[in-house]
This record gives structure tokens, sequence and C-alpha cells, in this order.
């Protein structure tokens, strides 16, 4: 058998490559959908859901006092640490706002309520992919926040959808995060859109 040039080698070593990556970017994409249809289809079940609408509240922390001893043994000067004194930020309820979530083939949609200011969500299980209201937003990726360091107080997991933008575009980039609290099961829906040129930002809370 004739022996492969070495640019023909090169071929073949860059085919094996090109393949081995689009097997583990398919793979992780058919791991992804699974999770996203097992979290809806578990979590958001058709029906009535009201959410309050979340915002951040600053809680001062207490400051640390500390005692200084003289040499005599005696209390001489109490000092309080200031560097401690950072206020924590919390999330508090400010309203409310109501979907109706129902499901239609491989959608999920998030319809708002009448009087809810809020835009439609639809979630395709199919293709992973979210639109709000017309703006389609294909980047999916799951996340998982494992402190509860945070305003809920809650390790949470769930997950974000983005549209795909240039990187050089300037626009909003529209986002829909959805997950749920590890300390008390509730649903967290976060999202940024533009309505009339305004940008809005809504944390709500189920």
């Amino acid at each position: 058998m004739p022996n492969k040039s070495p640019s023909e080698s090169m071929k073949h070593i860059w085919l094996f490559i090109l393949v081995f990556l689009i097997n583990i970017s398919w793979g992780t994409c058919q791991e992804i959908k699974l999770e996203l249809y097992k979290f809806t289809t578990k979590e958001l079940a058709s029906g009535k859901y009201s959410f309050g609408l979340m915002k951040n509240k600053l809680i001062p922390r207490k400051t640390k006092r500390i005692t200084q001893i003289n040499e005599n043994v005696k209390i001489q000067v109490i000092k309080l640490k200031d560097e401690h004194n950072i206020p924590e930020i919390n999330l508090v309820k400010s309203g409310s706002i109501e979907f109706f979530i129902s499901y239609k083939d491989s959608i999920v949609h998030l319809k708002p309520i009448e009087n809810s200011f809020a835009p439609q969500i639809r979630i395709d299980l199919m293709s992973t992919s979210a639109y709000l209201n017309d703006q389609h937003l294909c980047m999916i990726k799951k996340i998982k926040v494992t402190d509860d360091k945070n305003g809920f107080n809650s390790a949470w997991e769930g997950f974000q959808w983005r549209a795909l933008l240039p990187k050089s575009s300037s626009a909003l980039n529209p986002r829909i995060t959805l997950g749920k609290l590890n300390s008390n099961g509730k649903l967290y829906l976060e999202i940024i859109w533009l309505e009339r040129g305004k940008q809005i930002h809504y944390r709500l809370l189920n």
C-alpha cells in the first residue's frame, strides 16, 4: 500500500478532531435538553402562578465590638470594627405579577395575565431555545449556584437564555433565567428586556 503524505495524514487527524468535537457538542446538547425537560415538566405544571416582584433592600450588618484589656487586666477601651460594617443585600417583595403556564406540543408558554405588565415567554423543549416576546434567545446554559450568600439566602439551580448578538454590538442582550431555590423549593424567574426603548429588569419569586 502507498504511504500517505504528511498533508493527507494531517487531514485525517483534523477530521477525527472535528468528529470528536461534534460528538461532544451533540452529547452536551442532548444532556441539557433532557435536564431542561425534566425541570420544566416537574416544576412548571399548567395553571396560574403568582410571582412576587422582588427588589433590593440594604440591611446594615451589626458592628463587631472589640474589648481591649490593659496591663492591669482591666477593661480599657471598646471599639467598633468598621471593616465588618458592610450592608447585606436582601430581596424583598414589592408587588406581584401573575402568569398562566400552559403546554402546546413541545412549547411551554408563560403568558402574563391581564393587567400584569410583563413580556410573554415561550420555551421550546425540543430546540432548548426560548422567546421573549418576539426576541429569539438561542443560547442556553445550565446554572448551579452552590453558595447561599445571596439575596435569597439560598443555593439554587436552573437555566438561563440569551440572544446571540455580535461581539461588537452594544445593544441590550435580553435574558431569561429560570431556577429553583434549594432552601424552600420556590421558583425564581428573572427577565431583562426592552420595552419601548427602555430597559426593564424583573426578579420574580413564586
